[in-house]
């Protein structure tokens, strides 16, 4: 199982950097914990500095059915765009990820979906 844990914390780390997993690989020696807080930190230095604009723009996505969403989120954004807007959205509406099969992303951002509320 460690050895699972070890590759997606390298694949996403990979995916932070915008760097082919294998272009990490030298530190898969180091303990899950540690690349798993090594990636949060490197995510954290991209992306919150710009978490601001996230939130507009899933705000902004409001007006459009999530069909155009999805369609508008694949033909112009890299999975990791689409994933920072998506974890500014009500859950309901960042599931277009789960349709189009990107589970590592999804993984990326799940800590902070909250769960829909019911009626």
């Amino acid at each position: 199982m460690a050895d699972l844990v070890t590759e997606a914390e390298l694949i996403k780390l990979g995916r932070a950097l915008g760097a082919a997993p294998e272009r990490v690989e030298f530190l898969a020696g180091l303990p899950v914990d540690d690349l798993r807080r090594l990636r949060e930190r490197v995510s954290a230095s991209l992306f919150d500095r710009h978490r601001a604009g996230f939130q507009r723009m899933a705000a902004a996505s409001r007006l459009l059915p999530i069909g155009v969403l999805a369609k508008i989120a694949e033909r112009t954004m890299p999975p990791m765009i689409a994933a920072r807007i998506a974890a500014e959205m009500a859950p309901e509406r960042a599931a277009e990820l789960l349709r189009r099969g990107e589970y590592v992303t999804i993984g990326r951002f799940v800590d902070c979906l909250r769960r829909p509320r019911t009626a």
